[in-house]
């Protein structure tokens, strides 16, 4: 099943929303930047390339279960952040682990999807926005200085356009 693609006031709105939420989570809890843009399809179809993801950095591993969605550093450092669904969380002595799988694989890849410990969990995945990846890359300068710009350009003349109806008005 094919998912609808939003439209662009509904994604705008959301983002716009969702953004401003993220920010002042991030400056209240002085956490780092908790949205991710998806650059590979290996959670597809649940989570598509170029969906923008709110992660709630405010978990540990005792508090997940298989199904949830989480993104994290690799046990192999090289593999970068990844975001993929826990498969099961194991408690040994060493403290709880978590193995994980994308979507779209078959297995679980070792020192890529397991063990994953709280020291490589960044968060989990709180809320998905269809292709709002695509959205905030054109938001980078220059688009973002023209974005910018406009808004402040509507938000001036609206301004002036208010305040000159209520002096004409006064002078009647």
């Amino acid at each position: 099943m094919r998912r609808r693609k939003p439209t662009l006031p509904e994604m705008l709105s959301l983002i716009a929303g969702i953004v401003l939420i993220t920010v002042a989570l991030s400056y209240i809890f002085n956490e780092r930047n908790v949205l991710y843009i998806i650059t590979s399809g290996s959670m597809s179809p649940t989570i598509e390339i170029d969906d923008l993801i709110l992660v709630n950095e405010l978990v540990s591993l005792n508090s997940l279960a298989a199904g949830d969605i989480i993104v994290f550093q690799s046990p192999d450092m090289t593999s970068g952040v990844i975001t993929h669904r826990i498969v099961d969380v194991v408690h040994s002595q060493d403290g709880p682990y978590a193995i994980t799988k994308g979507d779209a694989n078959r297995n679980p890849i070792p020192n890529v999807d397991y063990p994953i410990t709280d020291k490589d969990l960044i968060g989990k995945v709180a809320f998905i926005i269809p292709e709002g990846g695509e959205l905030v890359r054109s938001l980078r300068p220059p688009t973002a200085y023209i974005v910018i710009l406009s808004i402040v350009t509507a938000l001036s003349c609206s301004t002036i356009m208010i305040h000159g109806r209520k002096d004409s008005m006064k002078f009647r």
